[in-house]
């Protein structure tokens, strides 16, 4: 009984060492206070900023936004070394060339010579994902919430590869859905917050839709008040949609302002 509470001065003690550690390397300008900062727990990382000054603070978005190019100009190299045949699998880091086996076999040329092995060539079409880049933004965006207090979430109209959801979960709030599928894929595989806004509902999917969502946007009043009763005995947040007759986008097709 007596030594949990120094074990928990000595977590303090190598929690705020950790801290000052840091906002040394910032002040520095050290290239290595990114990966400082980023090892800190959420409550380190908010006691961080609150110490920096503003110029500080725009130190440290430097030093992030220089560490960023570094990491693309080294995947762009990599990359490269891909498409032209004259990387090694195990060089490929993160990089996921494909999901099965037998998948990851029809990137790979044979030799002539028997037992020869050469560095996997890339056949066209394919979709390549390297999560190395991916993790890199998810981090940006963990920066930003530091920084703003905000939730981020995914939009899976953009990006809905799921493989890759475990990764991005440890960083975003959760995912932005527009109907039915994508709540359940959102519920299912993000496993954190879905909200929904669809510029309408089906009848007899919305009662799902409220299953999966954690927050539901109507566009209208005459949805508000046919579904509305519902979604708050779901226990599901409510939103409306409103148009504020504004747009920042020339084309009417991407203009969430058009009339009607």
């Amino acid at each position: 009984m007596q030594r949990f509470p120094m074990r928990c001065e000595a977590y303090l003690m190598d929690a705020d060492r950790q801290i000052e550690e840091t906002i040394r390397a910032i002040l520095a300008k050290d290239a290595g206070a990114v990966d400082k900062y980023r090892s800190l727990s959420d409550d380190a990382r908010r006691k961080v900023l609150e110490t920096l000054s503003n110029n500080r603070l725009r130190s440290l978005t430097r030093l992030i936004k220089d560490a960023k190019k570094k990491s693309f100009k080294a995947a762009n190299k990599r990359f490269l070394g891909i498409a032209s045949g004259t990387v090694d699998s195990h060089r490929l880091g993160k990089s996921t060339l494909a999901s099965t086996a037998s998948e990851r076999g029809r990137l790979y040329k044979a030799l002539p010579v028997e037992g020869a092995t050469q560095a996997p060539v890339i056949e066209t079409p394919v979709y390549l994902l390297d999560e190395t880049l991916m993790e890199e933004n998810m981090r940006i965006l963990q920066y930003v919430k530091d920084r703003t207090g905000c939730k981020v979430l995914h939009a899976l109209k953009s990006y809905a590869s799921f493989a890759t959801f475990p990764m991005m979960s440890r960083y975003l709030d959760g995912t932005c859905a527009s109907g039915l599928l994508e709540a359940r894929l959102g519920y299912e595989e993000f496993k954190k917050e879905v909200h929904t806004f669809g510029a309408a509902y089906r009848e007899k999917e919305i009662r799902q839709i409220l299953k999966y969502s954690d927050s539901i946007i109507f566009n209208s009043f005459y949805q508000l008040h046919k579904y509305g009763k519902m979604a708050r005995k779901s226990n599901v947040e409510i939103g409306l949609r409103v148009n504020p007759g504004h747009a920042e986008v020339a084309a009417d097709m991407y203009n969430p302002c058009a009339p009607y």
